[in-house]
């Protein structure tokens, strides 16, 4: 298939008739290129990267030829439409052909229209289907198979981090005073009244120490506690005698 004439980007003014045809014949002609890239088989990453520079000048001729015959210059900047930032590389394909089949429709639609009453009614839709493919085009292509790849190692890592913690809070260390080869340091004994308290001071290693409280409390019980079993108490209490209410 020959290779169409590049629409130029700067505005065409006083396009009339058969030359007004012409750039309409020109512009469906890409339109019949890129459908036919949409519809060959190869893989999935190849295509896009072979892809992307044809739809990005095929929207941008769009929006050259909705600039046709503009006489008076726009005050306000054109708003974009709203695309996505980013697509993976089967959501851009899908993207481009919803774009492109809505081209096709208003090209197949209006063939039957006198071409200058023809641009009017497309300017508008030409311009914005064109900037969305130059938008997605130029929009960073994700790789989906790395990016779950990404998430998954990511999890992964998070989990283990967490089990880490979590082993080392609840990590009991038990110290043999055989194996550590302890010996006593210090040895005191306090009486405050009927409490005992022996604290005993071991050396572990070095500097180290550990001091161990042993507290004993005594307490006199008057003469034959405990000699007789003591008496059972009933759990419920002697039963009330409900009153009846008197009736007026």
């Amino acid at each position: 298939m020959p290779k169409p004439k590049t629409l130029s980007p700067s505005p065409i003014r006083n396009v009339t008739g058969p030359r007004l045809a012409k750039l309409f014949e020109q512009l469906e002609s890409r339109a019949g290129q890129l459908n036919a890239l949409l519809q060959s088989e190869q893989e999935l990453k190849r295509w896009v990267r072979m892809a992307r520079p044809r739809v990005l000048r095929f929207g941008r001729a769009l929006q050259a030829f909705a600039r046709v015959n503009l006489t008076q210059p726009r005050t306000a900047p054109l708003l974009d439409p709203v695309v996505p930032q980013a697509r993976c590389h089967d959501g851009y394909i899908w993207l481009v052909g919803k774009i492109h089949a809505k081209c096709v429709y208003l090209f197949r639609d209006t063939r039957t229209m006198q071409p200058e009453a023809r641009l009017r009614f497309l300017r508008r839709r030409l311009w914005l289907n064109g900037r969305r493919l130059e938008l997605i085009s130029i929009a960073p292509i994700i790789d989906r198979e790395a990016l779950v790849r990404f998430i998954v190692e990511g999890e992964k890592a998070l989990a283990e981090q967490k089990a880490r913690s979590a082993a080392s809070k609840s990590k009991v260390v038990a110290i043999a005073p055989a194996a550590a080869h302890g010996r006593v340091v210090a040895e005191d004994e306090v009486q405050a009244g009927n409490t005992r308290t022996k604290r005993l001071i071991l050396n572990l290693a070095g500097a180290q120490r550990i001091a161990f409280d042993l507290t004993s409390r005594v307490t006199e019980l008057p003469p034959g506690t405990g000699d007789t079993p003591a008496p059972v108490l009933p759990v419920n209490g002697p039963k009330r005698k409900l009153r009846k209410k008197a009736r007026r």
